[in-house]
Parts: C-alpha cells; sequence; structure tokens
C-alpha cells in the first residue's frame, strides 16, 4: 500500500510537468540525459518506477534521485 502512495505521489510531483518533459526528450540530443527525460516522462504519464527502471536497466534509487533532482531543479 505504501508503494502505490508514494508512486501516487510521484506521478503527481510529475504530472504538471509532462508536456515539458516530454519536449525535452524529444529535443534532446544527449543520449544520457535523453534517458533521464525519458524516465521522469514516462512516469508523468502514470508508469511506475520499478518497471521504468527494469526497461532503462538502472536501478530504482537512480529512478527516485532524478525524480527528486527535477523536483529542485526542474
Amino acid at each position: 500500500m505504501l508503494v502505490l502512495a508514494i508512486q501516487h505521489k510521484l506521478t503527481n510531483m510529475l504530472e504538471g510537468d509532462s508536456n515539458v518533459l516530454g519536449g525535452l526528450y524529444r529535443n534532446c540530443k544527449d543520449a544520457r540525459e535523453k534517458i533521464r527525460y525519458a524516465a521522469l516522462y514516462a512516469i508523468s504519464r502514470g508508469n511506475n518506477v520499478k518497471n521504468v527502471a527494469n526497461i532503462i536497466a538502472v536501478e530504482e534509487s537512480t529512478v527516485y534521485g532524478w525524480i527528486h533532482r527535477w523536483g529542485l531543479l526542474g
């Protein structure tokens, strides 16, 4: 239950930035940044962190770090 609550909070946090993240993903030329934007965009669209991390082959903690930094800097 806690995982679902956290996921819902993350999705809501990024949801307002979905269009921005999608644009950054589509226009980004740096491969590593593009992966980060793709992950954040996917989460903003309702995908969960575990699935996104598995798809792009990184640890969940890495994705949570990207989310945290986006929240601070985005």
